[in-house]
């Protein structure tokens, strides 16, 4: 049973050859003609524009304040954590650490959400920890199992 298409003729696949410089779409960092518009009547005005929010701000003008501090002090994305953790130099440091960031959330002082971000780090220095660990053990074995096959090709001779 051959399973056929409804629109085979109308399917276009790849609309542009490689190498079709027209069909890339809009550079990266292209601003539409609006947009340039707006910035060359801005240009060389936006000291002004600045003093006029801030006195609008000073006046009462909550919407004006508002802007301002939307526009020069943005909210943050992230805050360093309330915790201090002291630098780890093993595998049980670590441990410590997850056990105190544990501990802050049970006392409520860590939020839950800063704790997943910190034990996420944590875990993520446990792993590399581990790897390195493996690694080392392997390359232990390697060198045992290397001397002794090349011990056993000079007996065998």
């Amino acid at each position: 049973m051959e399973i056929t298409s409804n629109n085979g003729s109308k399917t276009r696949g790849k609309p542009f050859q490689t190498g079709n410089t027209f069909g890339k779409g809009r550079p990266a960092g292209s601003r539409n003609k609006a947009t340039l518009a707006l910035e060359t009547l801005i240009e060389g005005q936006g000291e002004d524009v600045v003093k006029t929010i801030i006195a609008s701000a000073n006046d009462g003008d909550m919407s004006a304040a508002r802007a301002l501090l939307d526009r020069l002090v943005p909210t943050r994305k992230s805050a360093p954590a309330p915790i201090a953790l002291s630098p780890a130099t093993s595998a049980s440091d670590l441990e410590g650490a997850l056990l105190e960031v544990f501990n802050r959330m049970a006392d409520q002082s860590l939020a839950p959400e800063e704790a997943a971000q910190i034990t996420g780090v944590i875990a993520n220095h446990i792993k590399l920890h581990e790897a390195l660990m493996l690694e080392e053990r392997i390359s232990q074995l390697e060198a045992k199992i290397g001397n002794a096959s090349t011990d056993a090709a000079h007996q065998s001779n």
